[in-house]
């Protein structure tokens, strides 16, 4: 016999990429399975915050000029106005607006819908036909619906 060669035969080297492209595999299935868990909890978790924005922002708006009888509940196109120069605040395309400045969005949120009783207005904002949160707020001025 001769001189022993050093390094890997063919064989080797083919059950160790065999190795690797299962781990490979196992390891992209694992990517996969991880970022749908992601989105499934991400989401939700999102939609929770941006709809808790878009509360606190109607609702601090509101409390700003309640008092004041500076709310106008009359203009059917909109939610409501506010101030001396009737800002309007609507939602449209699932994006909450003051006047002509974006508030916040959530692709899931289809509706911001708003009944006015005697003394009170409930907002309820919809995400895929249900309600996600509802609140009342007083109302102790400005124009009547």
């Amino acid at each position: 016999m001769g001189k022993k060669e050093q390094g890997f035969t063919l064989i080797e080297i083919v059950i160790a990429m065999a190795v690797y492209s299962i781990l490979l595999v196992i390891m992209g299935i694992s990517a996969v399975a991880f970022s749908e868990i992601y989105d499934r909890v991400n989401n939700p978790s999102t939609l929770h915050r941006k709809s808790v924005a878009i509360q606190g922002f109607i609702t601090n708006l509101w409390q700003e000029n309640n008092d004041t009888g500076s709310i106008d509940l009359s203009d059917g196109t909109v939610l409501f106005k506010v101030g001396m120069d009737e800002t309007a605040v609507y939602f449209e395309e699932n994006k909450l607006y003051f006047g002509n400045q974006l508030i916040d969005y959530h692709e899931s949120i289809e509706d911001i819908t708003m009944t006015v009783d005697e003394k009170h207005v409930i907002f309820r904002i919809m995400a895929e036909d249900r309600v996600l949160v509802t609140f009342i707020l007083l109302h102790v001025g400005g124009n009547e619906v």
